[in-house]
């Protein structure tokens, strides 16, 4: 079986990809990502993976690669939804430590199903690849396992071998609108933003938005850590620095990841050293908090959007259009939000929703275009 490890980069997963299909391990080609559109048209492709972020730069990768994406937070879910329909989907993306149920026994589970999830193709993601991650792959029934950091070539690749897609693939789906970087985002310390945009076709409107995310869901980390430390909690703060590695490493923020997987190591020892810990926690936290203040100061690009107000007479449709994209998760829904702005910006909800969508709060955006939609029909 192959193995994926995150962050996932573009070239590694298109060679992998090709590999399964051919039956050979596979070459990683050096594919910038506009070599990626269409690599995945017509696969339906099952996300299972508890964190929004990681969940949102596979999520936007995948699309990118022409894939149709559903995502469930934990691996009951997928079982649940795998048993009461077990032609949902072509290929299970698998993150292995999820709340609830993780995805070792998530497998285990849809394998017992029987029927066609016996042989439902499963792939593993998780920031390790360790040769007892491998082992507990194989024995869980997963086919393949990815690591974190993601590199997109090297999923495409192991996703493309798994699972056949239809003969008769649909277009390309549109790929999400790609403007010049601000400088600001390129300027981050301890960012390796070439490697981010990669994963995500491009688009620096999205990594904007997920380190405006960063901030809010990782900056209390190291406090949360200590937290747990003090409560007796180790495998929970271990499970809680793991999380933090494996979502800065998706982001590229190379220098937090690498400081994470340092107090990681320190606690996984048999007695870890109470000052080293402390010290490596203390670092983190200043890394962390420095990304956190500079992600804040990001500026919310406003480029590319559309003059005018070409679809004033399709407005109700475009909102029903961004209500599914929203209800799914799917981050096209940051390019229609642009094409909406004409007819929408004076509208009562507007700067809402363009906030909502803008730092991927997909939740309120969508009950805010609801609203929308309910005003117009009773207009």
């Amino acid at each position: 079986a192959g193995v994926l490890s995150k962050p996932v980069l573009p070239a590694r997963l298109l060679a992998r990809v090709a590999g399964l299909f051919s039956g050979g391990p596979g070459t990683a080609p050096s594919a910038p990502h506009g070599q990626l559109d269409g690599q995945l048209n017509g696969m339906r492709i099952l996300l299972v993976e508890d964190n929004e972020i990681n969940q949102e730069v596979a999520q936007l990768m995948l699309l990118h690669a022409g894939a149709t994406v559903e995502t469930v937070a934990n691996g009951q879910l997928a079982v649940d939804l795998l048993r009461a329909d077990p032609q949902r989907c072509d290929l299970v993306l698998m993150d292995v430590q999820m709340p609830v149920l993780n995805g070792y026994d998530a497998t285990a589970a849809i394998r017992a199903a029987g029927g066609p999830l016996a042989r439902l193709p499963i792939v593993a993601m998780t920031a390790n690849v360790m040769q007892d991650d491998r082992r507990r792959a194989d024995q869980a029934g997963m086919n393949a396992h990815v690591a974190k950091p993601i590199d997109v070539a090297e999923m495409i690749a192991v996703l493309t071998r798994l699972a056949p897609r239809p003969a008769a693939a649909p277009a390309p789906s549109p790929s999400t609108a790609q403007v010049a970087a601000p400088a600001s985002l390129l300027a981050l310390a301890g960012v390796d933003t070439k490697a981010a945009l990669a994963r995500l076709g491009g688009n620096s409107d999205a990594l904007v938005a997920l380190f405006k995310r960063f901030d809010q869901t990782q900056g209390g980390t190291v406090t949360e850590v200590r937290a747990q430390l003090a409560a007796g909690q180790r495998p929970q703060a271990a499970q809680s620095l793991h999380r933090l590695r494996g979502v800065a490493a998706n982001l590229g923020a190379t220098q937090v990841a690498g400081l994470t997987a340092e107090a990681e190591a320190i606690l996984h020892r048999d007695h870890p050293d109470p000052a080293a810990l402390d010290a490596a926690l203390t670092a983190l936290d200043r890394a962390l908090q420095r990304l956190a203040a500079d992600a804040r100061q990001l500026p919310v690009s406003t480029n590319s959007l559309p003059q005018g107000n070409p679809i004033a007479h399709d407005l109700p449709q475009k909102l029903a259009e961004l209500h599914s994209l929203l209800q799914n998760n799917n981050l096209k829904a940051m390019d229609v939000l642009r094409q909406l702005r004409p007819a929408l910006e004076h509208a009562s909800g507007w700067r809402a929703l363009a906030e909502a969508v803008e730092t991927l709060d997909f939740t309120a955006a969508q009950a805010i275009v609801a609203d929308m939609l309910y005003r117009k029909d009773s207009a």
